[in-house]
This record gives C-alpha cells, structure tokens and sequence, in this order.
C-alpha cells in the first residue's frame, strides 16, 4: 500500500503547483507515533537497491544508476520526480516489467540520492528540464542502448518529454505519469485554500524543512498519506517511512536545496505544450482520478496535442502511487509497449 517520496517533492507541489484540490482531512497520526518512529529507527538499515551502483559523468554532474536485470533485452528507463532519489520506482512496479523480458535503469536525478550536488548555482546559473534529460541519454550512451522505451512520473514525465523532443532517436516510447506539458499553465486552475492551508498547518507544526527525524517522519507520514488519499496512518505506514528516511540518511547523500533547484528548472523550462505536437512516437499517458497536485485537466491540455497516445485513467489514484498502484501501472506499461500502437509504429 505504499511508497516513497522526498520530503522536497511534497513541499513543492504543496506550495507551488496548479491545482485544484478538493478538501479532505489530512490523515491524523496515533499520539503514539513519535514512539513508533524511535523503536524502528533503532533496526538495521535497509538497503533499498536492486543492483551494483554505477556513475557516468553528464555536464559537470556524476550520475548515480543501477542497471537491473539483462542488458540484453529491450530498455525502460525510469525517470523520477522533483527532488526524489531514483530508488522510489519500487520493486512493485520493476519486477513484472523484468518478468515480461525488460532491462530496467533507474536513476538519481543531479542533485539527489547518489548524485552529485550542482556547484555554483545561482539564479541567473540554473539548468532546466532538458540539460536534465540529457542526463538519461548519457546512462544510455554508457551502457551502449542505441534507444529505450522512457518511462517519467511528475517532473520525470516532463524530463521524459524533453528527452524525446530532443533526442527522437532514442526514445522508442514515451510513458507519462501524473504529469503535464506546462506545470505552471495560467489556463489550469490556480492552488485552492484548502490545499495551501494544510501546508500552513504542516509548517506550524513541524516546520517548513525539519532537521529532526521524528519530525521530519511524522511530516512525511502526513503529507505523503493526504496525497495518496489515504484514510489512516497505520503503524505499518510509520514503520516504511522510518525505514526509508534511514536509507535516506545513512545510504544516500541527499542535497537539502534538490526542491530548491528541481522548481527552478521546471520555471525555466516553461511550457512544452506549443512542441508536444511534432512527436511521432507512441506515448501512454497514466493518471489519477485523485490527483489534487497535478490535477486530470493537465491532461486535457496536453493529451490532445499527442499524435499517438493512449491515455489511461486510475481510479482512486493521487498524485502518490500506491503499492498497487505500481502493479497496475507496470501492466498498463507491458500492455502498451506490447500493443499495435507501438508494434506498428516502430516497424
């Protein structure tokens, strides 16, 4: 029933997107949980890798990968989030894309998980959407992939768009999850109170970035929950997240300014929507009803500019997949790249 997402990624959307999302109670945590979260902390760490970590130097950046399963086969190559490390594509959503005869690479966007940190940035010295999607085609140039079918949720849907803008050659298919061709759209309807004062709320509360790990978690549990449409905080949730934040803290490196420079790239980038239009590939497009963040009429927008695309709506789906959610996805994504629309466009 779970997943992960960086504490970065959620304050963004919170504070930044353009939604409109309809009220709900943000799930309340047990008086007990701040208990709960110091006895998991004590366990052993757990490693959330799937394979050997490699670094390809990209612009100035070293690139942290895991190539996982047979080189051999066909590529998907996952493209994470704003400012969420590559290891958040869970084994839920992999595991069936490697049992249908797939190579998977997923990867830590510059300036998360193992990644390097931007040097030197400042306003006026800021990259955007497609000098990241370049760092895609670098893992693919270092693995010898003449091309792969790309696969982004969020802000990685839009770097997943650049890629294949910019490099048509190598991107066989397009997969866009809970994403949109303009994030900042003046025609999609503006953030509502009751979103943004949750947010307040969540800072009065715990603060607006929480250094301390019992705060920084039952934060997390919180927003993550409300954004997956959760009902409850069960302690299974706060045992997960504890366990992930761990990861994060003793096994990754991970940059407190990623939110800061992910939502500077996204404004620079700006819209894709006037360029959607000259791609020939095929694209799935994968969606939640729920979505309050990037709400469904991002996808009236772009959807319509696609030549061949497909899109698919998940009930009772947020912006935050759930376990489950992953599996369904990995099936619509084999179901797709096996497909008339991909076999016939790509002969």
């Amino acid at each position: 029933m779970l997943r992960f997402v960086g504490g970065a990624a959620v304050l963004l959307l919170l504070l930044l997107t353009s939604c409109n999302a309809p009220k709900n109670a943000m799930p309340a945590l047990s008086k007990d949980s701040a208990f709960l979260i110091e006895q998991y902390w004590q366990q052993p760490v757990v490693d959330y890798h799937m394979a050997e970590r490699k670094k390809v130097d990209s612009d100035h950046f070293q690139i942290s990968y895991e190539s996982i399963g047979e080189e051999s086969n066909p590529t998907i190559l996952l493209v994470m989030g704003h400012a969420t490390t590559g290891v958040a594509w869970t084994k839920y959503l992999i595991e069936p894309l490697l049992e249908a005869g797939y190579h998977v690479i997923r990867y830590d966007n510059r300036d998360t998980g193992n990644s390097s940190w931007a040097a030197d940035w400042s306003g006026k010295n800021r990259y955007d959407l497609s000098d990241m999607a370049g760092d895609g085609i670098r893992i693919l140039d270092e693995l010898g992939k003449k091309e792969a079918h790309v696969v982004g949720i969020s802000m990685g849907g839009m770097i997943g768009q650049e890629m294949a803008l910019a490099f048509p050659e190598r991107v066989k298919t397009l997969t866009s999850i809970a994403s949109t061709g303009h994030f900042f759209d003046p025609k999609v309807t503006s953030v509502s109170p009751d979103l943004a004062w949750k947010n307040v709320r969540m800072g009065l509360k715990y603060g607006m970035n929480p250094t301390e790990y019992i705060k920084k978690i039952q934060r997390r549990c919180q927003v993550i929950s409300y954004l997956r449409r959760d009902k409850e905080i069960t302690p299974e949730m706060i045992q997960v997240y504890t366990a992930f934040s761990k990861f994060e803290n003793e096994l990754q490196n991970k940059n407190p300014k990623a939110g800061k420079h992910h939502t500077a790239a996204i404004r620079k980038s700006g819209s894709r929507l006037d360029r959607l239009m000259i791609l020939k590939l095929p694209v799935l497009i994968l969606h939640g009803k729920e979505d309050q963040l990037v709400v469904p009429k991002h996808v009236s927008r772009y959807a319509p500019l696609l030549r061949n695309q497909k899109t698919v709506w998940i009930e009772e789906m947020g912006h935050v997949p759930t376990y489950e959610h992953d599996a369904r996805m990995a099936r619509e994504i084999i179901q797709f790249l096996q497909s008339d629309l991909v076999t016939e466009n790509t002969k």
